[in-house]
């Protein structure tokens, strides 16, 4: 298997990948590929938008690290991706969280391909440490990033330390998107899970690390206006599940459904609690935090076994989270929105900029 430590963009001209080595030099030296931000990222309201790929259900040997959980203490944590077209194009980055705390961001490698897409996270290293699968819209190419930690690394070379490109096998016909990752096959190996915008189709990779074993083709959805949100355990089963929404027009706009699964049985669906202001999308699920019952219920930190939906407003920047009990809604909570970073020096690793409360921004939320 090949593997690449470095930054990727791809040369449509040429038809090639050619590979960068400017993320280690723009980094302090002696820090992670993930080096903190802090708390100057925040204001006390607002937020740009979120990418949340991550899923409630983890692989069974490393659950504390292996899915969306940069920090490796067992909570889900927050991506981002800016796809705008200013100096901070194709930049990455994580909150760490706890429940709905904010507690500190990190930069990941950029990746300025806007045609480069997030389709979700998952150990596929094995190395308990969450990895990012990422799919070229233009070409079709697939590939894990595998992010290292190089804090102990006494070589004065950075350069090649930053991340591991483990390429996934190609899929050229561009109607296919990845939706989701998630252990379909119960063997504590992540899986990836895809839908058809041409057919309708979905159908799952079976993974052993970075190798596909095998296909499977779950079923099809004719109406193209349903899109796969994300996979979770919706019924307790400790099975993953596969979340739907309407985007469409009709009657159905704004509804929600589930694809119940017995590994790549389905078994049946259930529709729950439309939302028809298609502003708001779902951009992951997560094991987010719990409800505290008295006089006024509020989500509190600590994980309940629940899978919970995360949502972002494309058009004011909010971002929300739906407590669930299977698919009861129980209770909506807030992200923290970010207002101003203009503060964050260079340093930080980010250019000055400023994201104005109730404009659409450029760090847009990826659905799955």
């Amino acid at each position: 298997m090949c593997t690449y430590r470095t930054r990727m963009k791809h040369d449509k001209e040429q038809g090639i990948l050619i590979f960068q080595r400017a993320f280690a030099a723009s980094r302090p030296r002696g820090r992670s590929a993930l080096y903190r931000l802090g708390p100057g990222l925040l204001a006390a309201s607002g937020l740009c938008a979120a990418l949340a790929v991550f899923s409630a259900s983890a692989p069974a040997q490393l659950p504390a690290c292996a899915r969306t959980d940069f920090n490796c203490d067992g909570k889900p944590d927050v991506i981002w991706r800016n796809l705008g077209t200013g100096a901070e194009a194709g930049n990455n980055l994580v909150w760490y969280m706890d429940g709905l705390t904010y507690l500190s961001a990190a930069n990941l490698p950029a990746q300025p391909d806007l045609n480069w897409q997030i389709g979700g996270t998952g150990d596929f290293t094995v190395d308990g440490k969450t990895d990012i699968v990422w799919r070229d819209s233009g070409t079709g190419l697939n590939y894990v990033w595998s992010l290292e930690d190089d804090d102990d690394d006494d070589d004065d070379d950075d350069d090649d330390d930053d991340f591991e490109q483990i390429p996934l096998p190609a899929e050229t016909d561009l109607d296919w998107q990845i939706v989701a990752v998630d252990n379909f096959g119960n063997n504590a190996q992540p899986d990836i899970l895809w839908q058809n915008t041409a057919t309708g189709e979905v159908r799952i990779w079976y993974m052993n690390g970075a190798v596909r074993v095998s296909t499977t083709i779950l079923g099809a959805e004719s109406d193209l206006n349903w899109r796969i949100a994300g996979a979770g355990d919706f019924n307790g089963d400790a099975k993953p599940d596969i979340l739907w929404r309407n985007y469409g027009s009709g009657s159905e706009a704004g509804a929600h459904r589930v694809w119940y699964l017995d590994g790549t049985t389905f078994t049946e669906s259930a529709t729950f609690s439309p939302v028809t202001n298609l502003d708001w999308e779902i951009v992951g699920v997560g094991d987010y935090g719990k409800l505290q019952s008295g006089a006024i219920p509020q989500v509190v930190a600590g994980q309940d076994g629940q899978t919970d939906i995360v949502w972002r407003n494309k058009v004011t920047g909010e971002s929300a989270i739906w407590l669930m009990n299977g698919i009861t809604f129980n209770l909506t909570g807030y992200l923290p929105q970010v207002v101003n970073v203009a503060s964050l020096n260079a340093a930080n690793g980010l250019p000055s900029t400023t994201q104005i409360q109730g404009t659409p921004s450029p760090w847009s939320a990826i659905t799955k």
